[in-house]
């Protein structure tokens, strides 16, 4: 859990950097990433989240803003729970 939480913790922060720069290929590379991991996981809505960064053409208002934001909430969700399950565990 450990790995996944660090991993979208730099995947998210990579993401708004490419938002910021309006980096559409990047962004595309980054949403690729993120939506393997999830649909591994099982998250289903990040996974979706991120399919559609994954595909995304160009950076279309509000559409993106919306995306970005809709990302960032749930990956701080989905950090948040991974990260009181590993206090449960204790590893």
């Amino acid at each position: 859990l450990k790995l996944t939480i660090d991993e979208l913790k730099s995947s998210v922060a990579e993401l708004q950097s490419a938002a910021a720069a309006v980096d559409i290929r990047k962004i595309n590379r980054i949403g690729h990433k993120i939506r393997g991991t999830s649909q591994i996981i099982g998250l289903i809505k990040m996974a979706h989240i991120a399919e559609r960064l994954n595909t995304l053409k160009v950076k279309r208002e509000p559409e993106f803003g919306f995306l970005m934001e809709s990302m960032q909430e749930e990956s701080l969700l989905v950090i948040q729970l991974m990260e009181e399950q590993i206090v449960k565990i204790g590893n």
